[in-house]
């Protein structure tokens, strides 16, 4: 007996895209995708043909490809693969996203009390539970956007160095801290900074080829004299290094250090 005589036999996707005033379309802030997606069918039961026989075999290739994702997704959450069969159907790239990408992913499974039906209702109840193993990146996206907030304020809250003939001094809580290095004012925290260690009886003068070659790859340079004069100082240091990058706005330095001084840069990146 013939089934669904006036079914679409298709997909329905309905794509709301939020996007910033006056930015292009192809650059949203936010999008919702909502997904209808259509049930499998046995054309041996629905006596289907011609082309809905064509509609209902590319909906169950289309629902395969959805299938065979999903699986893959779980196995290398286990494994640690990285391949995902995205691009083995349109419905598949399309709905890439909320497959184990940067969204939030709700699924509504629809299914029917009938008997002759029961088959249909079981895979796709079986579908539902392996797709809710599925572990999108949302958080990770979230956490990107906190640190890059957090990035920001820094920077914001920086203040403008200028050095006269490679030297110069900053005015810190603790104390003035002598400076050596090439600092170009205009660009500030937003460049790429180095910051060059020595040990506790090194001259960061000496660095001069080291922060030359630096600055040449447009990088901010900094080789700041501290005060400590033994390990047992080092902390004390470091202290005066995190007041120094908060004081310049910097909030992801690049460090340097050279002999006693590698000792001080792995003491700022425990803390």
């Amino acid at each position: 007996q013939d089934m669904n005589m006036v079914s679409s036999r298709s997909h329905a996707i309905l794509m709301l895209r939020l996007v910033e005033p006056g930015n292009d379309a192809s650059s949203p802030q936010a999008s919702m995708f909502v997904v209808d997606l259509a049930g499998s069918e046995r054309v041996q039961r629905s006596g289907v043909t011609g082309q809905g026989f064509d509609e209902a075999t590319n909906i169950n290739l289309s629902l395969t490809s959805l299938g065979r994702v999903v699986t893959t997704l779980i196995q290398n959450e286990s494994s640690g693969g990285s391949f995902v069969p995205y691009n083995a159907s349109p419905l598949t790239s399309i709905l890439k996203a909320g497959l184990g990408g940067n969204s939030k992913t709700a699924l509504i499974a629809c299914v029917t009390q009938a008997v002759d039906s029961i088959s249909e209702s079981v895979s796709t109840l079986r579908f539902a539970m392996q797709a809710s193993h599925v572990k999108n990146k949302v958080e990770k996206k979230e956490a990107r956007d906190r640190t890059h907030l957090e990035q920001e304020k820094i920077t914001d809250s920086g203040n403008s160095l200028t050095l006269r003939d490679g030297q110069g001094t900053v005015p810190l809580a603790s104390g003035p801290l002598a400076v050596w290095g090439s600092w170009d004012p205009a660009l500030g925290a937003t460049g790429r900074t180095v910051i060059l260690l020595m040990g506790p009886n090194g001259e960061p003068a000496s660095m001069r080829s080291l922060i030359d070659k630096l600055a040449g790859k447009s990088c901010q340079v900094l080789a700041p004299k501290l005060p400590g004069t033994n390990i047992k100082q080092v902390e004390g240091d470091v202290k005066i290094l995190l007041e120094l990058l908060d004081w310049l706005g910097v909030a992801k330095p690049l460090l340097y250090g050279r002999d006693w001084g590698a000792i001080r840069a792995i003491k700022f990146k425990i803390c």
